[in-house]
């Protein structure tokens, strides 16, 4: 049986995972530095695993909570919807490095309201 704080750091692993993979990417497409260590394949490899990472412990501390069911708290229901914006954001932030600014501002943005939800949802209703 897992604790409540094992899957708080799974979960922040895969953030810290995923938020470092935007970065790496963002970097590359600022900088124009191709190193190999940090490639397209690995950074995408990184944000995968982060995102299954963040899955598996999000949806573990909801059940060390008690939150089951499909009937999710509005910040449950939003949270889960910045997780699903930042694995979509991978292709488009690839596709288009000439917008790093934007992409590193919308992904703070989505990363503090996420954090916001996760700190303070007892004001949310839950």
């Amino acid at each position: 049986m897992i604790d409540l704080v094992t899957y708080k750091w799974l979960h922040l692993i895969g953030v810290f995972l995923i938020l470092f993979a935007f970065g790496s990417l963002i970097f590359r497409a600022a900088t124009g530095v191709d190193h190999p260590t940090f490639s397209k394949r690995r950074l995408s490899i990184a944000h995968g695993v982060g995102m299954l990472f963040s899955l598996v412990g999000g949806f573990g501390m909801l059940a060390r909570l008690g939150i089951t069911g499909g009937d999710w708290p509005l910040w449950v229901s939003a949270k889960f919807g910045i997780w699903l914006a930042l694995g979509l954001m991978m292709a488009p932030v690839n596709r288009a490095p000439t917008r790093a600014a934007t992409w590193w501002w919308l992904i703070l943005l989505l990363v503090i309201t996420a954090s916001f939800l996760g700190l303070h949802h007892w004001t949310f209703g839950g």
